[in-house]
């Protein structure tokens, strides 16, 4: 969607030329094998469909194909099947409410995945939109119950996550009420203020996705635009320097708000994720989540902060694929 007063807002930005367009072909494709690779040995080693390793990954490969990118389509298909086979043997049990593996933290961010890849319906899915929207509070939000930033931290990341799979996966009989579930949770995000990067990026995605008023996100979205920094970044928090994680997040935000790729203040951070990727195609995150279980690698660089530098390079390659001319159903990340 378009906003005339997202188009006031940066109206007055100077352009400083178009980004090289076969450099933003080049990173994505140096950075896919990578993604595409650690998303298996990070299941073999934990049996889990983590949000950082496997839930992100998948969406930045969707968007990337869905944008003309080559991808390894076997490798694509595994990540899928391990993710649906997960919510399936646990269909039973998810349908009887009772808590999957991280309860709503996980399972949002889980079948998320398979929206974005745009997987079928079926009885594993509706379980799971099932049990997340008996989870919303009387306010409209899902309360988070994991403290691991940026990911695992925010109601408001939660609430926008399972917007986007309750609008993927209602089932067809009861989507009146999951509309309603929706529309409540649009509103309390719309009122919720946003302390962080993390926050003001899936505030802006969440009311895309809740298909929201024009002007409710162009409001959020200005809030994101305001705070790029000079280097053309965003950083997670005012304290940290920007990073790939926060700029690829606030890129896809401001496209799905309705910001034109070609735009300066998307250029802007195009540069940036281009000077900062690394020779190997990945971006270094530092990690600021406190560790829990045995370490081990996962085939994706940068050791104990490889989880984080997973998740900022696939909101990078993301942000970047969203450059090129979509040829899929989804134009945008804030794509129904």
């Amino acid at each position: 969607m378009r906003s005339v007063s997202l188009a006031i807002l940066f109206a007055s930005l100077a352009h400083a030329g178009a980004v090289d367009r076969g450099a933003v072909r080049a990173a994505v494709e140096k950075a896919l094998p990578l993604l595409q690779k650690t998303s298996p040995i990070f299941w073999e080693n934990t049996g889990c469909v983590s949000c950082h390793q496997v839930t992100l990954p998948t969406m930045a490969v969707a968007v990337a194909r869905q944008h003309g990118f080559a991808v390894n389509g076997a490798a694509e298909k595994q990540v899928v099947k391990l993710t649906a086979d997960y919510i399936g043997v646990r269909s039973e049990r998810i349908l009887q409410g009772l808590t999957p593996p991280g309860a709503e933290d996980t399972l949002s961010y889980v079948v998320f995945g398979l929206a974005m890849e745009g997987f079928p319906a079926n009885a594993a899915t509706d379980a799971s939109a099932r049990y997340l929207k008996i989870r919303q509070a009387e306010d409209g939000r899902w309360k988070i119950r994991a403290h691991r930033p940026p990911l695992e931290s925010s109601a408001i990341s939660l609430t926008a996550v399972t917007i986007r799979v309750l609008q993927a996966y209602a089932p067809p009989a009861q989507r009146d009420q999951y509309a309603n579930s929706i529309a409540q949770a649009a509103r309390w995000l719309a009122a919720a203020e946003a302390r962080n990067t993390e926050e003001s990026t899936l505030k802006v995605l969440g009311l895309a996705w809740a298909n929201a008023s024009a002007d409710l996100i162009a409001q959020a979205a200005g809030a994101v635009a305001k705070a790029q920094r000079a280097d053309g970044g965003w950083s997670q928090l005012p304290t940290l320097p920007s990073d790939a994680y926060a700029t690829g997040q606030a890129l896809v935000a401001l496209e799905a708000s309705g910001i034109k790729t070609t735009d300066a203040i998307y250029e802007r951070g195009v540069r940036f994720l281009l000077r900062t990727q690394l020779a190997d195609g990945s971006w270094f995150v530092k990690s600021r989540s406190e560790a829990f279980q045995p370490y081990f690698e996962s085939g994706f660089p940068h050791g104990r902060d490889q989880w984080i530098s997973a998740a900022g390079s696939s909101w990078a390659v993301a942000a970047l694929a969203l450059t090129q001319p979509a040829i899929g159903q989804q134009a945008s990340v804030g794509g129904n």
